[in-house]
């Protein structure tokens, strides 16, 4: 399995908004966080607080373990060639699907039709290229951002062969998204099959029940409403008596200790 960094985030947004099941909006990809059976444990630092663990049992059940801090580096500035600049959280690819920004291919990421370029250096800037795109070679593919989405939170891809032939087909043919219309609004957006010649406007996708949900970029990048995670709090204080004994009578200051120093930010691993 290949594994390559393509992000950061910080711990709170791990915690609050990007959390196992959710998406992350990277700025060149789409990513769904991994479930924690995928995490590697050892990475992860074990907390003790007895009370906040009978807390979230509790709430959970006394199936858990023990609670644990997400993975983070440690040291900052290793080479991303080392086994320290390994750790991180696992993600995966979400939609599935990709389009080319400039010939407009529709496929899913692992249809052999793209490739996923690397930057070690700028995680940031991975992203996935349209290798054969007959506009111009290696053309940038971008997340196609419609999604099916469930009451219960469960989200699975855009059934993209089933909306364009208004149900079930034997046409396997190459999908093509595109616009008509100055506007971006629904209406002015279409996917065409190149072997059948069927065609739809994605102003159908909500018609009927509302099944089929359209995420625009913009709204996926600055939402925070997209997990609504469950949380315990407790305040915990260490006991700085031993602190105090080394310290000068003279300064009569009050001591402040802080359990860890300046927020790291978490890595996040692609993995394919």
């Amino acid at each position: 399995m290949t594994t390559m960094a393509v992000g950061d985030v910080r711990p709170s947004q791990l915690l609050w908004t990007y959390g196992p099941g959710a998406l992350i909006d990277l700025p060149n990809l789409s990513v769904v966080t991994m479930g924690l059976d995928r995490w590697e444990v050892d990475r992860c630092t074990p907390i003790e607080e007895a009370r906040l663990l009978e807390a979230v049992r509790r709430v959970l059940g006394q199936q858990v373990q023990r609670l644990r801090m997400p993975p983070v580096i440690k040291e900052e500035g290793v080479s991303p060639f080392t086994a320290e600049a390994k750790i991180g959280v696992p993600v995966r690819p979400f939609p599935r699907w990709l389009r080319c920004v400039r010939c407009g291919l529709l496929a899913e990421f692992d249809s052999g039709l793209f490739s996923i370029k690397e930057n070690p250096f700028r995680p940031d800037q991975t992203h996935f290229l349209h290798t054969t795109c007959e506009k111009g070679s290696h053309s940038d593919a971008v997340p196609a951002r419609f999604l099916l989405a469930c009451r219960n939170g469960h989200l699975d891809d855009f059934p993209w062969h089933w909306f364009v032939h208004g149900g079930s087909s034997g046409c396997k043919g190459t999908l093509r998204f595109f616009e008509r219309g100055a506007s971006l609004q629904t209406e002015n957006l279409w996917v065409k099959c190149d072997a059948c010649g069927a065609a739809r406007s994605l102003v159908h996708a909500s018609a009927t029940r509302r099944p089929l949900t359209y995420v625009p970029r913009r709204e996926v990048r600055s939402t925070t409403l997209a997990v609504w995670p469950e949380t315990i709090s407790l305040q915990c204080f260490r006991d700085t008596r031993e602190s105090f004994k080394h310290r000068s009578h003279s300064d009569e200051r009050p001591m402040i200790v802080s359990p860890s120093g300046r927020t790291k930010s978490i890595r996040c691993f692609l993995r394919l």
